[in-house]
C-alpha cells in the first residue's frame, strides 16, 4: 500500500504542477511579466510617429514599459508568436524581477535596454523581446504594461495627453488560450488524482495502527514518529516530481541556458513543494491523531472496534460522484458518436479558411475607438479578401455548437424561421444554386439591388419583405432607389454553409432563403462583409487547401488589420478540432470513471471486512443457531440501502451544479439538460445503485455461506 500511495502522490504532484504551468502559460505573454502591473491604453489615431514622445515620457518619469504585438498564426492551437517591445528606464529593477532573462544594456540612450542575451522564459510560446524603438508605427496604439510608481505612471499619462488619447485601465484584458471546457476537464483529472491520493492516505494510515501502537509501547515520541513517517512518505515523490517536471518543461520551452531555466523553474518548484507540504501536514496530523487516540492494549490484543462512519461517508460521496461521472460518460460518448459521423460531410470546408479576430478590451467598451481603429481596417481586409474570391455565407441566427438557446427567447421575427443567409456572387459561382427549372443560377445583383432567392415551396410574408427592406436600407451605402428582386429556386436544395461554428450535424443549409448582395452597394464601414469576417462567415478560398494558408497569412500581414487577426485555419480544421474535443472529453470521463470505480470497489470491500471484524462473531453465532440470512444482516442491509439513497441526493446535487454552472465548463449534453436527459441520468444512477446493492448482498451471502459450511463440517 505504501508503494501505491507514493506513486499516487507523485502523479498528483506532476499533474497539478503541469496544470498550473498550462494555466499560467495560457494567459498570454503578460503572465511572464508580473512586475509590469499597471496598464494604460494608448491610441495614436493618425498613426503619427510618437515613439520618441513615448520614450521621453517614460524616461522622464522613470518607468519601464512593454508593448506586446501578437503575430497571426496558422491554427488555433499553434503556439503564440509574440513580439514584446521593451523600454527600460530602470534596468536594475527589471533585472531583480527577471532572473530568467539576461539583457544587454545601453547607457547612452534613454532606453537602457539594448537586446536579450539569454531568454529562459518558462513558456511554450515564442516571446521575442525587442527594443521599443523598433516597433512599427501602426502598432503603437494598444495596451501597455508598465512597471513603476503610481504617481510616475499618472505623470507619464499627463505628458502624453497632448499627442495621444491615453487612459489608465484597471487590468490588461486578454483572452486566455484555455477554454472553460479545457479548464474543467483538467480540473476533473486533478480532482480524481487528489481524491484517490487522500483516500489511499487514509487507508494506509489505518494499516499502521499496530506498528504505531508498538512504537508507542516502546516509548517513542509521537511527534517524532509522525514526522519521520511523513517525511519518508513524501521525500521520494517530491524528488521524482521535480525531476520529471524539469525534463518535460525543458524539452517543451527550449531555454537558452540550463542555469537560466532552473531559475525560471523556481515558481514551479515552489508550487510542488507547497503542494507537497499540504500532503505532509495532512499525513502528520492524521498520524498524530492516531498516536494520541488509539488504545494501545486493545489494538495489540486485536480487540479494537473499527468505526464504520469513516468509510460510510466516503462510500456515499464516491457512489454519488461515480453515478454522475458514469452518466456524463454515457452522454459524452453518445455526443462524440453523433458528431463524428458528420465529419466527412464537411469536406467542402477544406478549401475555405476561417479568420479569427480580436481586439483590446478598451476598444470593445469604447465604440469610437472600435469604429476608428478596428472597423475600418477590418472592412478593408474583408473587401481585399472578397476581391480574391472569398465567399460570404452569413446567417445571423445560425445555431452554434455547444450553445442551447431557445429560438423564441427574444420573440424576434426571423425570415424563414431563421433559415436564410446573405451570400455574395463568389458563393454563387462556387456552389451551384438551381433555379426553379433545375438549371444552375447565373445572376449578379446590381449595386442597388438585393436578389432574394426563394425556394418554390416557400412564400414570403409581408413581414418578411418589410424586414428585408429594413435590412437593405441599414446595410446599403445609399438608401435611394433600392431594389429587391425575388427569384424562385428549386426547393429542397442542400448547400454547404461553411460555418464551422454551427452545429456539427448541420453542415448543409437545407432549403434556405438566400439574399444575394452586391459588395459595392454595401456601406463602407461595419458592413455585412466585416461582420462575416468577425464571425467566421466570410471565407477566403484556398485553391490548394491547407497549403494555401501560408499565402493567406502573408497577404493578411500586409494589411493594417493584421494586428487584430489571431489565427487562420481551414473551416474544416475547426470542425475537426471540435470533434476532437468531444473525443478527448469522452476519454477523460471513461478513465476517470474506471479510476473512481476501482476506488469505490476498494471502499466497499474494506467496509465489508470491517463489518465482519466488528460483527463477525455475532453473525457466526446467529448462523449456527439457524437464524435466516435477512435477520442476521438486516442492520447491514438497511445501512446499504440508506447509503445509496443518500448517494442519489449527492448525485442530484452534482447534477444541479452542472445545470446551473454549465457556462463555467461543467459538462452539458449537446442538446442541453432537457427533462429527458435528466430522467435518463436518474435512470442510469438508479440502475447503478441497484447493481451495487445486489453486489453487496451477494458479498454478504458469500460470507454467510462460509460460516454455514463451517457449521456443517462440525
Amino acid at each position: 500500500m505504501k508503494k501505491i500511495l507514493k506513486i499516487l502522490i507523485t502523479i498528483t504532484l506532476i499533474l497539478s504542477s503541469l496544470t498550473y504551468f498550462y494555466y499560467i502559460d495560457s494567459n498570454q505573454a503578460i503572465g511572464k511579466f508580473p512586475d509590469f502591473d499597471k496598464f494604460v491604453n494608448l491610441v495614436n489615431y493618425n498613426d503619427e510617429d510618437i515613439r520618441d514622445d513615448i520614450a521621453k515620457a517614460a524616461s522622464d518619469n522613470n518607468i519601464n514599459l512593454i508593448k506586446f504585438v501578437k503575430k497571426s498564426r496558422v491554427g488555433e492551437k499553434e503556439n503564440m508568436d509574440v513580439d514584446a517591445y521593451l523600454f527600460l528606464s530602470d534596468p536594475s529593477s527589471f533585472n531583480k524581477s527577471h532572473k530568467d532573462l539576461k539583457i544587454k544594456e545601453d547607457s547612452n540612450t534613454s532606453n537602457k535596454f539594448h537586446s536579450i542575451s539569454s531568454n529562459n522564459l518558462l513558456t511554450k510560446n515564442n516571446i521575442d523581446i525587442k527594443k521599443y524603438e523598433d516597433i512599427d508605427i501602426d502598432n503603437i496604439s494598444g495596451d501597455y504594461a508598465i512597471s513603476g510608481d503610481q504617481n510616475n505612471v499618472e505623470s507619464f499619462i499627463d505628458d502624453l495627453k497632448a499627442c495621444a488619447d491615453i487612459v489608465q485601465t484597471p487590468d490588461y484584458m486578454s483572452a486566455s488560450e484555455m477554454t472553460m471546457k479545457e479548464f474543467f476537464l483538467m480540473l476533473v483529472i486533478n480532482l480524481i488524482s487528489i481524491f484517490a491520493t487522500i483516500f489511499a492516505l487514509l487507508i494506509y494510515n489505518r494499516s499502521l495502527v499496530k506498528e504505531l501502537s508498538i512504537s508507542l509501547l516502546f516509548g517513542y515520541d509521537d511527534k517524532k514518529i509522525a514526522t519521520n513517517k511523513s517525511v519518508n512518505l513524501i521525500a521520494m515523490p517530491i524528488l521524482i516530481a521535480l525531476i520529471i517536471d524539469s525534463v518535460l518543461l525543458y524539452s517543451l520551452v527550449s531555454p537558452d541556458s540550463i542555469g537560466g531555466f532552473l531559475i525560471a523553474m523556481t515558481p514551479m518548484y515552489i508550487f510542488i513543494l507547497l503542494f507537497a507540504l499540504v500532503i505532509f501536514l495532512l499525513e502528520f496530523i492524521l498520524l498524530l491523531y492516531k498516536t494520541n487516540h488509539e488504545d494501545i492494549l486493545s489494538v495489540l490484543k486485536g480487540e479494537r472496534k473499527v468505526s464504520a462512519k469513516f468509510l460510510s461517508i466516503f462510500k456515499i460521496i464516491f457512489a454519488g460522484s461515480l453515478a454522475y461521472l458514469l452518466a456524463i460518460t454515457v452522454f459524452s460518448l453518445r455526443d462524440y458518436k453523433d458528431v463524428n459521423k458528420y465529419l466527412s460531410d464537411w469536406d467542402d470546408a477544406k478549401s475555405y479558411a476561417n479568420i479569427a479576430t480580436g481586439e483590446p478590451w478598451q476598444y470593445v467598451i469604447d465604440g469610437d475607438k472600435d469604429k476608428e481603429l478596428v472597423a475600418k481596417p477590418t472592412e478593408e481586409l474583408a473587401r481585399i479578401l472578397v476581391d480574391r474570391g472569398a465567399v460570404l455565407f452569413l446567417n445571423p441566427y445560425q445555431d452554434v455548437e455547444g450553445l442551447n438557446i431557445d429560438d423564441d427567447l427574444f420573440g424576434e421575427h426571423k425570415l424563414n424561421n431563421g433559415k436564410f443567409a446573405f451570400i455574395n456572387h463568389n458563393y454563387l459561382t462556387k456552389f451551384d444554386i438551381l433555379d426553379d427549372k433545375g438549371h444552375a443560377l447565373d445572376t449578379k445583383a446590381k449595386e442597388n439591388e438585393w436578389v432574394i432567392l426563394v425556394p418554390e415551396d416557400i412564400n414570403l410574408t409581408d413581414q418578411d419583405l418589410d424586414d428585408i427592406k429594413e435590412n437593405q436600407i441599414s446595410e446599403s451605402k445609399n438608401s435611394d432607389d433600392l431594389v429587391e428582386n425575388i427569384v424562385k429556386i428549386k426547393s429542397g436544395q442542400k448547400l454547404a454553409s461553411l460555418d464551422s461554428n454551427t452545429k456539427i450535424d448541420q453542415p448543409y443549409a437545407d432549403n434556405y432563403v438566400y439574399i444575394l448582395i452586391n459588395e459595392d452597394g454595401l456601406k463602407s464601414e461595419e458592413s455585412l462583409l466585416s461582420k462575416g469576417l468577425d464571425n467566421s462567415q466570410l471565407h477566403p478560398y484556398l485553391d490548394k487547401g491547407e497549403e494555401s494558408l501560408g499565402d493567406l497569412k502573408e497577404l493578411i500581414s500586409t494589411t493594417p488589420a493584421s494586428k487584430y487577426v489571431l489565427w487562420i485555419e481551414t473551416a474544416y480544421d475547426h470542425v475537426e478540432y471540435k470533434v476532437q474535443v468531444y473525443k478527448n472529453e469522452t476519454i477523460i470521463y471513461i478513465i476517470a470513471s474506471i479510476i473512481l470505480l476501482c476506488i469505490y470497489g476498494f471502499i466497499v470491500n474494506t467496509d465489508h471486512k470491517n463489518y465482519y471484524l466488528n460483527h463477525g462473531d455475532e453473525s457466526a453465532v446467529k448462523s449456527l443457531f439457524g437464524y435466516p440470512f435477512k435477520d442476521i444482516h438486516k442492520g447491514k442491509i438497511r445501512s446499504i440501502a440508506f447509503s445509496y439513497l443518500l448517494s442519489i441526493a449527492i448525485y442530484y446535487l452534482v447534477l444541479r451544479l452542472s445545470v446551473v454552472f454549465g457556462g463555467l465548463g461543467f459538462y452539458a449534453p449537446r442538446e442541453g439538460w432537457t427533462n429527458r436527459m435528466v430522467l435518463i441520468g436518474f435512470g442510469i444512477s438508479l440502475l447503478l445503485f441497484i447493481i451495487f446493492t445486489l453486489a453487496e448482498i451477494v458479498m454478504l451471502r458469500k460470507e454467510a455461506n462460509i460460516i454455514k459450511s463451517l457449521k456443517e463440517d462440525k
